[in-house]
C-alpha cells in the first residue's frame, strides 16, 4: 500500500511540474503576442504611389519601434488624418538637390535606386531646389515617382511624424494579404 501512495504522490508531483511548465510557456506566448500588438500595426495600401513595390490593397505590418533609415518604406502621419506610405531617400545631414538636368542628387551624388526613376524632368514643381536636412528630418519619395505626392509636394517630415517602418518581409507577403482579405 505504501508503494501505491508513494507512486500517487510522485505522479501528482510530476503532474504539477508539467502544469507549471505548460502555464509558463502559455504566459510567455501571451506576453510575446501582447508585445507584438503593442509595437506593430497593420496598414492597407491605398493608391498607386508605391507601384511596383506595393500595390493598391496590399496589407503591411509596420514596426512602431524600428528607426527609419534610408531606403526603408515608412508610414507618415499626413497633414489631416490620412497616413501616407513612402520610401526614405535622405536623412538628417544629407543635402538634397533638384538640378536643372532633371535629376535628384544626395550629397552631390546622383540618386539612383532600384525602386524608382531618379529622373524628375517631368516634375519641376518641387518646393525647393536644394535643402540640407536638419536633425530628425526625412526626405521621402514614392516608388512610382511620376504619380506620387511626397516630399516634392509636402516638404520633409520629422521623426515625430513617422508612424513606423514597414517590415521587409511584409512586402508582397501573400499570407498576410490573404489573411487580411478575410477580416
Amino acid at each position: 500500500m505504501n508503494k501505491v501512495n508513494d507512486s500517487l504522490i510522485e505522479k501528482q508531483h510530476k503532474s504539477s511540474r508539467s502544469d507549471i511548465i505548460f502555464y509558463g510557456i502559455l504566459a510567455a506566448i501571451i506576453a510575446l503576442f501582447i508585445l507584438l500588438l503593442a509595437t506593430n500595426t497593420g496598414v492597407r495600401v491605398e493608391g498607386k504611389s508605391m507601384v511596383p513595390t506595393l500595390n493598391d490593397g496590399d496589407v503591411l505590418i509596420v514596426s512602431t519601434i524600428t528607426p527609419a533609415k534610408k531606403d526603408k518604406i515608412v508610414v507618415i502621419k499626413g497633414e489631416q488624418t490620412n497616413w501616407i506610405i513612402k520610401r526614405v531617400i535622405a536623412t538628417e545631414g544629407d543635402k538634397v538637390e533638384f538640378r536643372e538636368d532633371g535629376f535628384v542628387y544626395i550629397n552631390g551624388t546622383l540618386y539612383q535606386d532600384e525602386f524608382g526613376s531618379s529622373d524628375y524632368s517631368n516634375r519641376v514643381d518641387a518646393p525647393f531646389t536644394e535643402k540640407v536636412l536638419e536633425k530628425g528630418e526625412y526626405f521621402y519619395l514614392g516608388d512610382n515617382r511620376d504619380n506620387s505626392s511626397d516630399s516634392r509636394d509636402y516638404g520633409t517630415c520629422t521623426i515625430e511624424q513617422i508612424v513606423g517602418v514597414v517590415y521587409d518581409w511584409a512586402i508582397g507577403n501573400k499570407f498576410i494579404n490573404t489573411a487580411f482579405f478575410w477580416i
